[in-house]
């Protein structure tokens, strides 16, 4: 049996719904409006519009840009002092192999076309542009990764917007802006 999740059944799911839709509205003898509304309604829920969405809503503002989230997150001057670790030679022991460098150049190229090399995270890609769920970056500073500690160790654990602002820019394509 094919789960909720699954794509394949949503054309299924999505049909279903709007038919439900339609003979509610049939019923209740809503205006034209209203019916459009209900089956927009119906059309979204049922195609899982919006659901585990990685692009930032409206509601969240544009996305973060990497100077912003260099500034305010990885940089050795910040509460979070992403940097005081991953600034030093690679180590297994102090920064799990991950060395960004110094700089803010250095730390963009730290980040994009790598893969983990450290024991617990082996093999999964620092930072996927588009796809922040993926993203290793995002898993260690979000909350329980499923390798490793949570970033940054030792220091302020990020807030909901510096999170947010690190997801959003992942989902803009990661640029370097």
């Amino acid at each position: 049996m094919r789960s909720v999740a699954d794509p394949i059944s949503r054309p299924r799911r999505v049909e279903e719904s709007v038919r439900t839709v339609i003979l509610r509205i049939v019923r209740a003898g809503l205006s034209h409006c209203g019916a459009v509304i209900a089956c927009s309604v119906a059309l979204c829920t049922a195609s899982g519009c919006g659901a585990n969405s990685s692009s930032p809503s409206a509601d969240e503002g544009p996305p973060g840009t990497f100077t912003e989230i260099y500034e305010t997150v990885l940089s050795v001057d910040t509460d979070s002092r992403c940097n005081f670790c991953h600034s030093m030679p690679a180590s297994q022991i102090s920064n799990g192999m991950f060395h960004t460098g110094t700089t803010r150049a250095e730390t963009y190229a730290a980040l994009m076309d790598r893969t983990s090399v450290s024991t617990a995270c082996a093999g999964r890609t620092v930072v996927i542009p588009g796809d922040p769920d993926n993203s290793l970056l995002v898993l260690k500073v979000a909350g329980q990764p499923p390798c490793g500690n949570r970033m940054p160790l030792g220091g302020q654990v990020l807030d909901a917007a510096q999170i947010q602002m690190i997801r959003s820019w992942i989902a803009a394509g990661a640029n370097d802006d």
